[in-house]
């Protein structure tokens, strides 16, 4: 069975992916270069990366984020996209929730700063849709 919870029961939240890593089903097709089949969905989040997210604003979304990260659904696809006075997306396009790229993006997300100046959201959730 797949979780879309953790399992509070795991001594930590690594254990607790890797549990849901090793239920993974690898049932994909490919069509125009994105995988799809078991697919559980594409997720992008935002975080706010603007001057007003300073100091321990900015940790707490940084950690909430990784929290997030580790929670996601095997067999989906995601992205991020800081913003504040201008937007930047993590990666090119979505990546597939895979134990390397979720490594390499946690790593990354740990060095997020507020600063990229004022507040603007509008760009990049017109990106996004």
């Amino acid at each position: 069975m797949i979780s879309f919870f953790p399992d509070f029961s795991a001594q930590s939240v690594d254990d607790a992916w890797k549990a849901m890593q090793a239920d993974k089903v690898k049932d994909y097709y490919e069509v125009d270069d994105i995988k799809l089949g078991n697919t559980k969905g594409e997720y992008f989040f935002l975080i706010d990366r603007s001057g007003s997210m300073s100091g321990g604003r900015m940790r707490t979304a940084n950690e909430a984020l990784i929290m997030f990260l580790k929670s996601m659904p095997v067999d989906s696809y995601f992205n991020i996209v800081s913003f504040g006075s201008k937007y930047k997306f993590m990666y090119e396009k979505s990546q597939p929730y895979t134990e390397d790229i979720l490594e390499k993006t946690i790593a990354e997300v740990e060095k997020f700063k507020a600063n990229f100046m004022m507040t603007e959201i509008h760009a990049p959730l017109q990106k996004i849709f």
